[in-house]
Order: structure tokens, then sequence, then C-alpha cells
């Protein structure tokens, strides 16, 4: 009572010569009296032992190291959830580039993060991260942003697009110019974001100091309410003091003080190592209010990885060995899409000759034929590819929405592989094909 609630009698000491009340107050108020009059009755059993025989000299030392628990317990787990929320923020924070290969004079000179100033030039190479927001000046790539924007398939970025800080680049090189540095970048405002969420205070939580602020007065004024009509009924003084202890006591530990706090912490924490910014504590308040879920990022719902869902061959071919001809084309790129198709084939045969061309496909030589992989966006901006691979042949309404593939040789439709994301259901260990 004495050690352990030894913040609680401290703020007791500051508001009271503040001529405030707070929950501590009463926890300090509460134990001591409990302690006090136990302390009373021990020592008048000691100097009395014919009092132990009357029954009127009860002590209460349980309750004042029980309640001081039971409070420290619950700032513990507080405390303990505040650390993992601000782990969860630490590693947001982690997740940004350390260094990066600027551009001076022509020449690449690695260097911390910080010296980078808007209007550098830096290179990313394939699996590097951005080092800070910025816009291609040159190359071609698939970027991963889901660190930012939540969208697990990775978008194509050639010279003018802009790219955030922190996402990492999947295929080929990029030489990019910083617009945005330090506290202005992205992944900064993000922070900013949930640090904002972890320090505000929800209503409920308002409403929690206001009853506490209220609360404390008006239980120490039942209290000598209590005390003065035990003595007025003509009750003993020990019988009134018990009561009026009793009082104190009850009122000490206020649960919504202690769990609406942790409640808040512990949503911000999960919700960010999951992916998930709040806003503010009003933002899970309203939650209990929504009734629909609209979801526009496939990262949110889907498993992250892009996987082969429809081989689709040409008349006259066969499906197992166009995948294996593509399969084998696709293993030298690193594309996400390349990849889905690469790890489907399993195929026995090497590509010589691969070429990737940024923002086009690739091309190569399979079994001695020529082979190219082009996405159907490529096909449809060129009238002479779309009118040579007889586009109408492609049976577009069975694609799902999910991407297409498209493969052949000497301007022949050859396959169309659909690649793309498999739903992730949560609660069920099953996944189905959007």
């Amino acid at each position: 009572m004495t050690y352990g609630g030894r913040p609680f009698h401290r703020a007791a000491w500051v508001n009271l010569r503040h001529g405030t009340a707070t929950m501590d107050t009463l926890v300090s108020l509460g134990t001591s009296v409990a302690f006090g009059w136990s302390l009373w009755g021990l020592v008048t059993l000691l100097l009395d032992p014919h009092a132990a025989h009357s029954g009127h000299s009860p002590v209460y030392f349980e309750v004042a190291a029980g309640v001081t628990a039971f409070v420290l317990a619950g700032r513990y787990l507080e405390a303990r959830a505040r650390r993992r929320a601000g782990g969860a923020l630490r590693a947001l924070i982690a997740a940004g580039a350390k260094d990066v290969s600027l551009l001076a004079d022509g020449r690449e000179i690695r260097v911390p993060v910080e010296q980078v100033r808007v209007g550098d030039q830096f290179v990313v190479r394939p699996g590097e991260k951005m080092a800070t927001d910025g816009v291609v000046v040159d190359g071609w790539s698939a970027v991963d942003a889901s660190l930012v924007t939540g969208e697990a398939t990775p978008v194509e970025v050639r010279t003018g697009d802009a790219v955030v800080g922190a996402t990492i680049n999947v295929s080929g090189r990029l030489v990019v110019r910083a617009t945005r540095v330090g506290a202005d970048t992205v992944l900064a405002q993000i922070t900013r974001l949930v640090e904002a969420a972890q320090e505000g205070k929800a209503r409920v939580q308002r409403l929690a100091d206001r009853v506490s602020a209220i609360c404390v007065p008006v239980v120490l004024v039942l209290a000598a309410v209590t005390l003065s009509a035990w003595l007025a009924v003509g009750a003993e003084a020990k019988a009134a003091i018990r009561s009026a202890v009793a009082v104190l006591i009850i009122a000490c530990p206020c649960a919504l003080g202690l769990a609406t706090p942790t409640a808040l912490l512990v949503g911000t924490g999960r919700g960010a190592m999951i992916g998930i910014l709040i806003r503010g504590p009003e933002a899970l308040e309203r939650t209990r209010r929504v009734d629909t879920v609209v979801l526009d990022k496939t990262g949110t719902v889907t498993t992250g990885l892009m996987t082969l869902h429809r081989t689709v061959a040409a008349e006259g071919e066969d499906a197992g060995e166009v995948l294996a001809v593509a399969g084998a084309l696709e293993s030298a790129s690193r594309h996400p899409i390349a990849q889905a198709i690469s790890s489907a084939a399993c195929s026995p045969y090497e590509a010589e000759g691969f070429r990737s061309l940024p923002g086009l496909g690739v091309e190569g030589t399979v079994t001695g034929r020529s082979a190219l992989g082009r996405t159907l966006r490529v096909i449809q901006s060129n009238l002479f590819w779309a009118f040579a691979y007889n586009l109408a042949a492609l049976p577009v309404a069975a694609l799902g929405g999910l991407d297409p593939m498209i493969a052949g040789g000497a301007m022949a439709l050859s396959s169309v592989f659909v690649v793309g994301n498999s739903l992730r259901l949560y609660g069920f260990r099953r996944e189905v094909a959007a």
C-alpha cells in the first residue's frame, strides 16, 4: 500500500495542492483510510484483548493491498498495450530506406537517406526501397506499394509517374527525382496520423474524465453523509466509520478509466500492425453504427500473391505445351505476373536471347521458336498487334476482372494466361478465385 501505491499518493497530493480530485485521489484516500482503520483496530485489539470477543474490531489490510494491486494491474495492462502500439509505430517508421544511391556528377554515391534533398536524383534497383517520395525520370518497373496503399498487386511505373517512399521496386532499374523529403513524405504523414490516433481521446474517454472529476467530490460527500447518518441513528463510532470506509473503497477502482484508454491503444496499435490506419478514436466509436463495409483495395481481402488461374490456348495449340514455353520465357523476369506463370509452369525448357522490354513485355527463343509475352493493355494500344493477334477470339468475358497475359510467336495468338490474386476469406481455411 505504501510502496506500490506511491504513484497514487503522490498524484493525490499534487491534486490536493491544486484543488482538484481524480481517480488517484479516491485510490489514495480509500486505501489509506482502510489501512489506517485496520491499524487502529489492530492496536485496539493488542491493547484490549477482550475486544477480540466483541466482534467490533474488523481489519481491512487485504482491501488496502488488493485495491492497490488491482489498479496497478490495470495500469500495467495499459502500459503494455501502449508499448505494443509503440512497437507497431516504430516498425512503421523503420519501414523506410536507410541509405540511397545518390546520383552526383554522373556517379552513384551511397549516402544516408537523411542527406537527400528535394531535386536530388537517386537510383533504385530491383528489391530496394524508395528512399523518399519522388518522380521517375528514367526507367520502367513494377513497384510494390502495399505498405502505403494496401494494394497488394505491384503497380507499373515509368518516366513521369510518382512514387512513394518506403515502397519496394520489384523488377526494373529506376532513376527517381526527390520531390518530398523528411517530415513531408507520405510515410511521415502516416506516422503522425497513427501517433495522433493513439494520443487522442474518444468521447467515452472524455466522459470518463468528466465523471472522475465529479465522482470524487460526490463520493467524499456520500462517505461523510454515511458517517453522519450512522452516528445520528445512535450507531457506535466503529460501525459508522466502517460504513464510511466501505463507501470510499467501493468507489476506488474505476473500470471505465482503465478499460477505455487500454481499448483505444490496443485498437489503434493492432490496426497499425495489420496495415489498418485509424484516423482517430472517433473513427473507432463510429464503427458501432456501421452495417456495410465496402473495400476498394485488393490487398485488403486477397492473399497478395499473383497466381495463375486459367490458361486459354488458341485453337490447335496444346495448353500444357504453351504454358511450358511461356513459363521458360517468364522465368527470367522478376515481374510478379511473370513469376506467377513460371511458378505454375515448372517448365523443363530454357529461354535463349531473353529480352525485357520496359513497358511492353518480354521476348526470347524457346525450343528454337520465337516467343513473346504482352499484357492485354499493351496489345490493345497497338492496332497492328491487336489485328494480328485477332483479339476478337479472346474470351474477355471469361477473365472475371483478372489480368490477362498474351503469349505467342510470329504474330500468332498461342494462349492467354489469366493471372490474379486469390480471395482471402477471414475465418475460413480456403480461397476462392476473384
